[in-house]
């Protein structure tokens, strides 16, 4: 299948104007296939504090050689309520009508917040130099200093470009707060040679603590060696007492074995001296008299008569008399009287069954209605309703192919036990709410869960064109894998879920959380399954220990990253997988678990959902298997669990999930069923 839209042209950096409160973070030049335009869609953010009710940006078409192509096109923003951090546009398309259009260059001219106040631009919109990451602009060693000094999750070296801050945590804000907005770390650049004074003054006070711990390393060694030679003494004697035991053993028995061969020779020559014996008192015994036979005469038989001899004639018995036979006459007329009776009650029927029997493979109604003249003739009556049943099936079945879905219903219910009459009209009317909710998926705007339930519909009326449009459209919004960075929408895997195990797994979108070099961290898009976190809530639960936890591991792990395709080479994406440290808490304790397919934590919802994406992605929706497995409709919000916190809790053991409505954190038991969104870390340079 052709993807609708062609990628002609993205933006290759950030854009961003001095003292502006917007930022275009990302912007794309598609080719519409299907429509024959061009368009082009922003991404833009919400930088200040103040909310934005609209915003006005300046398009200029570019062709090859990036020269203009007419004049500026220009598109407003409205009915927007965007917050600090929120990003919008990218749903919106802007029409050229250039079609040698192959760039653009872009400007925001002015911006509506929502106390109706305005910005307008009156500088010039320069790309944003990527953040430096502190390795890069520190090095090793005073990097781990400054996350010392700031907080270990420092990724990024602070600095002011333009108006614009970059803090360590990565966000992005303009001049003019004293303090990151997210973080909360100071607003200024890194003093290296305060850095190097701490560094020395720590790297001092570490050296003494390796010293330290080399001396004690060197009293366990001693200590250890110590008694590796006591336990290794222990052992000798124990291998000598048991070398002797077993050597006394082996005499023991040798000495029982002589014993048994010596009892076993006595017992042979005792048996050879009777057996002697007997021998020698058989040959000195008389031998015996024979008894006398006493032969009995055979009887005299009687003689036989000579051979040849001729047997004397047999007389003939007399012949009867003939009887005259007039009364025969009359009883053959009426027998055939009887006999034209017969054929008049009995044979005509029987001719016409036949008839109706012949017409029905050609007119079942026709022939129903010669069965009921029939009365009841042999099964004609039961002959008559089967066929007047099975012309009611092939009309529903007719209504069927005709797309009248509600009358093919109704026939077919109508026909009660007739056939798979009932398991077809209720196959139909699970199809007909299955499209419901594919509808209903659509109109709310969730492109995949209702592709995926289109796709799993199959024929079913305009199913397979619905589904084919809207995958069209949301392959549109994907990036390949090399090239997303957070905030992108990437496929990756394949796992069930329209439903249909016939058309085989379908690819799994996810949502880019982070990009650090080849290694990317995704977060899958919709509820992959709905299921407890753990089912026997009378023991423990924690993360390390819980079903969902050995599901994801194993089950999913061991599907969703594995396919075959048939004639073709398996495919198998698990070695991509990095194993990551999972932490989770249970009550006070901490505990940390090394996981490849693992759940958000609070504090990773915090820092990318919320504090990086704006809180985009925080709610999820049920695939339709999903959905289908918990009785929930299509395109049906669920919350979603974490990983943590746990806590105990009197009457049951809560699980911190992400409500449906996708705000705040809420607690659950355990034992219910919530939303699966797996998150991975994978490795892009073992993809191949």
């Amino acid at each position: 299948m052709t993807e609708r839209y062609q990628r002609l042209y993205a933006l290759p950096q950030e854009l961003y104007c001095e003292g502006s409160p917007l930022i275009v973070e990302a912007g794309a030049l598609l080719w519409d296939r299907q429509l024959g335009r061009i368009l082009a869609q922003l991404k833009l953010r919400n930088l200040g504090e103040k909310a934005l009710r609209g915003a006005r940006v300046e398009v200029q078409p570019l062709d090859l050689a990036e020269r203009p192509l007419g004049g500026p096109v220009s598109y407003d923003y409205l009915d927007l309520n965007a917050g600090r951090g929120s990003a919008f546009g990218v749903k919106s398309p802007i029409v050229f009508d250039q079609p040698l259009a192959r760039g653009f260059r872009v400007s925001v001219r002015e911006v509506v917040f929502a106390d109706r106040s305005v910005w307008q631009c009156e500088g010039e919109w320069k790309p944003v130099p990527r953040p430096e990451t502190l390795e890069n602009a520190l090095g090793e060693e005073l990097s781990r200093e400054y996350r010392m000094l700031y907080g270990w999750n420092s990724r990024f070296f602070p600095r002011l470009i333009d108006g614009l801050w970059q803090c360590a945590c990565g966000t992005e804000y303009p001049v003019g707060p004293e303090r990151c907005p997210v973080c909360g770390r100071p607003s200024r650049e890194v003093d290296a040679n305060a850095m190097e004074e701490a560094r020395n003054a720590r790297l001092e006070t570490v050296r003494s603590a390796v010293e330290a711990e080399r001396l004690r390393k060197e009293e366990e060694a001693r200590l250890a060696a110590e008694q590796e030679a006591r336990e290794e003494e222990e052992r000798r004697r124990i291998a000598e007492r048991w070398e002797a035991e077993k050597r006394a053993e082996y005499a023991r028995m040798m000495a029982e074995q002589k014993a048994e061969q010596e009892r076993q020779e006595a017992e042979r020559l005792a048996e050879q001296e009777r057996q002697e014996a007997e021998r020698l008192a058989q040959q000195t015994a008389p031998a015996p008299v024979p008894a006398e036979a006493n032969v009995d005469a055979a009887p005299a038989s009687a003689p036989e008569p000579p051979s040849g001899a001729p047997t004397p004639p047999v007389a003939a018995p007399p012949a009867p008399r003939k009887k005259k036979r007039l009364w025969i006459l009359p009883l053959v007329l009426l027998l055939l009287a009887g006999i034209g009776a017969g054929i008049w009650f009995y044979g005509l029927p029987l001719y016409r069954y036949q008839a109706a029997d012949k017409l029905a493979e050609s007119d079942p109604l026709a022939a129903a209605e010669r069965f009921e003249a029939l009365g009841e003739y042999k099964d004609a009556a039961q002959r008559a309703e089967e066929l007047r049943s099975q012309a009611a099936y092939e009309q529903a079945e007719a209504l069927l192919a005709e797309g009248k879905y509600g009358e093919a219903v109704e026939t077919f219910a109508a026909l009660g036990e007739y056939r798979d009459a009932m398991a077809r009209a209720g196959e139909l009317k699970e199809l007909e709410e299955r499209y419901q909710e594919a509808l209903a998926a659509e109109r709310q705007g969730n492109l995949g869960a209702a592709a995926a339930a289109y796709a799993g519909l199959g024929e079913y009326r305009d199913s397979a064109l619905r589904a084919e449009a809207l995958l069209e459209q949301v392959n549109a919004e994907l990036v390949p894998l090399e090239d997303c960075k957070a905030g992108d929408l990437v496929g990756f895997g394949a796992w069930e879920q329209d439903g249909d195990e016939s058309n085989g797994k379908e690819p799994i979108v996810w949502i880019v959380l982070r990009r650090k070099g080849d290694q990317v961290l995704l977060l899958s898009r919709d509820c992959l399954a709905s299921m407890p976190f753990q089912k026997n809530v009378k023991q423990e639960v924690s993360w390390e220990n819980s079903d969902l936890r050995e599901w994801l591991n194993n089950s999913f792990y061991n599907t969703a990253f594995v396919s075959f395709a048939e004639g073709e080479a398996k495919l198998d994406y698990r070695s991509a997988l990095i194993s990551t440290i999972v932490t989770s808490q249970m009550g006070g304790s901490v505990r940390s678990v090394h996981d490849k397919v693992f759940l958000l934590s609070e504090d990773n919802v915090q820092f990318y959902l919320i504090d990086k994406l704006g809180g985009e992605g925080m709610d999820a929706f049920l695939t339709p298997a999903a959905a289908r497995m918990t009785g929930l409709p299509i395109g049906e919000r669920l919350s979603w669990w974490l990983c943590s916190p746990l806590m105990s809790a009197a009457g049951g053991n809560l699980v911190s999930v992400i409500p449906a409505a996708g705000e705040g954190i809420e607690y659950t038991d355990a034992s219910e069923y919530c939303g699966v969104r797996p998150a991975v870390w994978v490795d892009l340079s073992k993809l191949g």
